[in-house]
């Protein structure tokens, strides 16, 4: 029988590295969408780092989160005095340059969504966190101007109308996009 008793086990020592950052922008991800969540949080995961990319914004940072119905009630309820779920909330961060802000997704609802959609979570997710980035980025749509600024933002990160434009189109087909006056000569 073969003991290892006095021998040493040789230890290599590498030398000291210095820090190197991760590459892209930083998403600070937190999963609280219960059992069964865990590939909707990869996929929101690789969608944000490619739409923070897409819009240029690989040194900025994000907060992501997927909830549950009741969850997001909660935080409108208290941030927003709204007393209702919704799909995705925005908290847009201006005082740090580095920091986009938080984006809230109701991963239950995203599912019903995407589901009465005809179209896959990955698409619905797309939208949702879309629609939260352009937020960060300071559009709105509260106006009819600003709606369709905000639909054009969503457009052309998703080549195909985001959660604005296909709102403003259903609810006003024959409407056409508000016209700029000219500018008198």
């Amino acid at each position: 029988m073969a003991t290892t008793e006095g021998k040493r086990k040789r230890i290599r020592w590498a030398p000291e590295r210095p820090y190197v950052p991760p590459k892209g922008p930083l998403i600070w991800f937190r999963n609280d969408a219960g059992p069964g969540s865990t590939y909707a949080a990869r996929l929101a995961r690789k969608i944000a780092r490619e739409q923070m990319k897409e819009l240029n914004l690989d040194d900025r940072e994000l907060s992501l989160s997927l909830v549950t119905d009741e969850e997001i009630r909660r935080i409108n309820k208290e941030w927003r005095q709204k007393d209702k779920h919704t799909d995705v909330l925005t908290f847009p961060l201006h005082i740090n340059v580095g920091s986009m802000g938080d984006i809230v997704i109701s991963l239950p609802t995203a599912r019903r969504q995407a589901e009465e959609g005809g179209w896959t979570l990955e698409k619905e997710l797309r939208r949702l966190i879309a629609h939260g980035l352009i937020h960060s980025l300071g559009y709105d749509h509260v106006k009819i101007e600003e709606a369709w600024r905000m639909a054009a933002a969503e457009r052309r990160l998703l080549g195909e109308n985001g959660m604005v434009g296909w709102a403003y189109d259903t609810v006003f087909p024959q409407r056409k996009r508000p016209v700029r006056p000219k500018p008198k000569k």
